[in-house]
């Protein structure tokens, strides 16, 4: 009796059975899951730079602003650079008025020739009485109804150049022929008041 041949039949045989227990377990296992997962790849990862968080705003303390009062000093300039001016020569330079002679005599002479009025624009001249040649100034700036700032010459009889002077209507009716002008060596209104005769207006 050969032998040889049912050797390598069951050799045959056991290894068939082998793998396809092999198999079976594999199945089996891929399954139940109890395989081990594969890494899923990670994801990729963006740094952000987180800013930083904001400061609460800090409320700003309150300043007190301090209003200069208009003629106060520091408000108003006085300009002696250049030479002596007389008012009506410097009223006529600032606003072109083709009027010459004493200040006093202004208001007559521009009457059919300028619009004469009784009430303060800019860049009207006031044509002033009080003294012996009279005095003219100009309208700077309109504060109030009866309130003005002037720039005017030789008010205190320097030949200064006077900036941002405060004249105040202080007549009873209200209708600007009487006024005080502050007075820089007191750093006040002046105790004086001063007849206007109207406002000569350029245009």
């Amino acid at each position: 009796m050969n032998i040889r041949p049912r050797i390598i039949g069951a050799a045959f045989s056991f290894v068939c059975l082998a793998g396809i227990g092999v198999m079976f377990f594999t199945a089996q296992s891929l399954r139940l899951g109890s395989a081990p997962a594969e890494a899923a790849p990670a994801a990729p990862v963006t740094l952000v730079s987180a800013p930083a968080p904001a400061a609460a705003p800090v409320a700003a303390a309150p300043v007190a602003l301090e209003e200069t009062p208009i003629g106060a000093p520091g408000a108003v300039q006085i300009l002696r650079d250049g030479p002596p001016l007389q008012c009506a020569i410097y009223a006529r330079q600032r606003t072109g008025v083709a009027l010459s002679g004493a200040a006093r005599t202004w208001w007559a002479q521009a009457e059919g020739r300028y619009r004469r009025s009784h009430t303060p624009e800019v860049g009207a001249v006031m044509a002033m009485l009080g003294t012996s040649s009279g005095h003219v100034a100009v309208v700077a700036r309109v504060i109030s109804p009866r309130e003005i700032l002037i720039d005017h010459a030789n008010w205190l009889g320097g030949g200064e150049i006077i900036i941002g002077a405060q004249a105040v209507d202080v007549s009873e009716a209200n209708d600007w022929s009487s006024v005080r002008v502050w007075h820089p060596p007191t750093n006040s209104l002046g105790l004086r008041p001063y007849p206007v005769q109207g406002f000569i207006h350029p245009t």
